[in-house]
């Protein structure tokens, strides 16, 4: 990277996350975590006001999603959550990350985002 000017001390890290709970576990976590709305409440009112609505609508998707079992080229929507939550907790208990919630949630459309997304904040 000197090479191209780049110059950090950055740290690469890679986990290896194994999911040993059972999956009707897994379910109830996932949905758990999807539900809380408690981020939405620490927004300021202007965003609260924007984010909320559109939080709801994933929400209420997200929840119909795994409930049905859907699949999306080829992937059922269940396993997409499992990853990026166990990627999410995995950074928290790992490395002090702090958790956001599932960016699905805050993103510009309701349906049809792209799975394995997720946000974690580190100082």
């Amino acid at each position: 990277m000197m090479k191209y000017g780049h110059f950090t001390c950055c740290e690469v890290y890679c986990i290896h996350v194994k999911i040993e709970e059972p999956i009707e576990d897994s379910v109830e976590h996932i949905t758990n975590d999807v539900l809380d709305t408690s981020w939405i409440e620490k927004l300021t009112p202007e965003l609260r006001k924007s984010y909320e609505p559109a939080a709801r609508r994933t929400i209420k998707n997200i929840m119909e999603s795994i409930k049905n079992k859907e699949v999306h080229d080829g992937y059922e929507v269940f396993w997409q959550y499992l990853i990026s939550f166990s990627a999410q907790k995995a950074l928290e208990k790992e490395h002090g990350h702090t958790k956001i919630p599932l960016s699905e949630l805050f993103k510009e459309k309701s349906a049809g985002n792209p799975g394995f997304d997720f946000h974690a904040e580190t100082n």
